[in-house]
């Protein structure tokens, strides 16, 4: 395996957070990544997110940083699986996704979820008011267009809000906040339709529905 390649880093926490709840649990200074997901590179950050949360909870329904890490690392792996169709797809996978979901639901309804997908986990330039939403979902980041970035996260999102590991800290990306939850269900019942299908063309590649 080639160094360059992404793997799994056991010492990083990842998640997406709801920008407003940034600054209740001490993140709105905290590094996010391109996408709206903060990022924690020590023990003691992650601990601390864990206490924070935990101020707000009922006694024995505390979350610890282990349980935080842990649902990282599964959200790492969920990535990596899906950065092996981008690769091998030459990084068309949620474009040609997003085509799809649009051909078989509605282009207004699919660009109102996205739109309200970056209001609730701003990336940092959305959050800080350097960027309009319109704007930054037409730009691209990579080479790859923003807009079909943000249906990825938004999947990813899907999947986090249906594990029930996630239960005691889903608040922070509650899928109950989206302003379409029909629409969102719909949107994710095409995504995994289109994985489906994608699987059957390309036999080589693991099924990522059934994985996922």
């Amino acid at each position: 395996m080639s160094t360059s390649e992404p793997m799994l880093d056991l010492g990083v926490f990842e998640s997406h957070v709801l920008g407003k709840l940034r600054e209740r649990y001490s993140l709105s200074k905290a590094k996010y990544s391109e996408t709206g997901m903060v990022v924690l590179h020590t023990l003691p950050e992650v601990r601390l997110l864990a206490m924070n949360i935990n101020k707000l909870k009922p006694y024995g329904k505390q979350v610890s940083a282990g349980e935080l890490l842990a649902a990282s690392l599964l959200g790492q792996a969920f990535q990596l699986l899906i950065k092996d169709y981008e690769n091998f797809a030459q990084n068309t996978v949620f474009e040609e996704c997003m085509k799809y979901v649009i051909k078989h639901s509605s282009k207004s309804k699919t660009i109102d979820l996205l739109t309200d997908f970056v209001m609730l986990f701003p990336p940092s330039d959305v959050y800080n008011g350097k960027v309009g939403i319109p704007e930054w979902l037409n730009r691209t980041s990579k080479g790859i267009k923003n807009d079909s970035i943000v249906l990825k996260e938004f999947f990813l999102v899907m999947l986090s809000n249906a594990n029930p590991a996630n239960m005691g800290f889903r608040d922070l990306f509650d899928r109950a906040y989206m302003e379409n939850p029909v629409f969102a269900d719909t949107a994710m019942s095409l995504i995994e339709e289109y994985f489906a299908k994608l699987h059957v063309s390309l036999p080589d590649r693991p099924n990522l529905v059934a994985m996922l």
